[in-house]
């Protein structure tokens, strides 16, 4: 019967498309990195991103952005992203979180700068679009990570007026007027694209790196920190490792906290290839193949009440940076993401996690 009604709702979702005529962007086929994603409407909702369509690996290739709001069945992972609007601006680099609303969107890259924008982006089972926008944040924020906790939204790190940060906010979505509070910020190194989480009522942050600058060498970070409301305090939280015992960073990668409290971890950078780039990035960079990189395979989890990591699965469909996540009942879904830098894939690669 579920199936059923999931195939009814495509179908009437489809002829929703077909009357607003929204068509795919041209390059979007070459898959994205740096999108929106979340689940509204019980669809998987992906808006913007960014790749490089046209010969991705020359010196004098163009990034493009995109402002197509998509939406797939959770079924069929595979299928076909339908186009059922448009963001305001194009736009990548921004943080997402999925809440009852529908899927927040704040800040990001846009027209060659930093934004503060922040909105909800809701589709009804029916395949309805709203967008309605939020409260501005306090300033500029890109290369950030989102995650929600019932009605309350938490952003940490990213690029802050155009500097890596140690940014924390919120925002209450029953209360919205009163606009983002910024909490106290997280110790240790700034952090551009880390990953964060919810549980238990406290807020985990985890990997992130930052470029080096002005009297700063660059900077990668496996371990993480846990946050707790009730006390604004910040502690220590360890990351995950391999099999090996080698660290493992998760920046540039997604985390979710699944049904138990748990939370999956998936995606990001290989830590000493990333941060030797970072210091000091070779002039054939982007020439090898994409296992040279050594993405993460892996989809580790997180038991807050343990302290504890493990391994839910490994594959190389899973080895991919700037994805968007989607949860899924006890389904991660990595949609986009890059391959190696500059080479982003279109397909969606599906994680089935076990609960507790």
């Amino acid at each position: 019967m579920r199936l059923r009604i999931l195939c009814m709702l495509a179908i009437a979702v489809a002829a929703c498309f077909e009357a607003t005529g929204c068509e795919p962007e041209p390059g979007i086929e070459h898959g994205v990195s740096a999108a929106f994603g979340g689940v509204s409407g019980g669809w998987v909702v992906r808006a913007g991103g960014c790749n490089f369509p046209e010969n991705a690996l020359e010196a004098d290739s163009k990034k493009r952005y995109y402002r197509g709001i998509y939406v797939l069945n959770p079924n069929a992972p595979q299928g076909e992203w339908r186009h059922v609007g448009n963001l305001p601006e194009c736009i990548a680099y921004g943080a997402s979180a999925t809440t009852r609303q529908g899927v927040v969107m704040v800040g990001g890259v846009a027209n060659g700068a930093s934004s503060a924008e922040a909105r909800i982006v809701s589709v009804s089972r029916k395949g309805k679009l709203r967008i309605d926008r939020l409260p501005s944040l306090p300033f500029a924020l890109d290369n950030t990570y989102a995650c929600a906790d019932g009605d309350m939204v938490w952003v940490c790190g990213g690029n802050a007026g155009g500097e890596p940060s140690n940014v924390m906010l919120c925002l209450n979505l029953k209360k919205k007027k009163q606009g983002w509070k910024r909490l106290a910020d997280f110790p240790g190194n700034s952090r551009v694209q880390p990953v964060v989480a919810a549980s238990g009522g406290k807020i985990y942050v985890w990997g992130g790196f930052a470029p080096k600058g002005m009297n700063r060498p660059a900077t990668l970070d496996t371990d993480g920190y846990c946050y707790d409301p009730s006390d604004c305090s910040w502690r220590a939280v360890p990351g995950p490792h391999d099999a090996t015992g080698d660290a493992v960073s998760l920046g540039g990668g997604v985390a979710v906290t699944l049904r138990d409290g748990r939370i999956a971890a998936a995606g990001g950078v290989n830590r000493r290839i990333f941060l030797s780039a970072l210091q000091s990035q070779p002039a054939d960079y982007l020439q090898h193949p994409a296992e040279w990189y050594k993405f993460n395979p892996s989809v580790y989890i997180f038991d807050p009440k343990e302290g504890t990591w493990s391994v839910a699965a490994s594959s190389a469909d899973f080895a991919r940076a700037g994805a968007a996540a989607a949860l899924c009942g006890d389904t991660l879904l990595l949609l986009g993401g890059e391959l190696k830098p500059r080479i982003r894939t279109p397909r969606t690669a599906v994680v089935g996690i076990e609960q507790k």
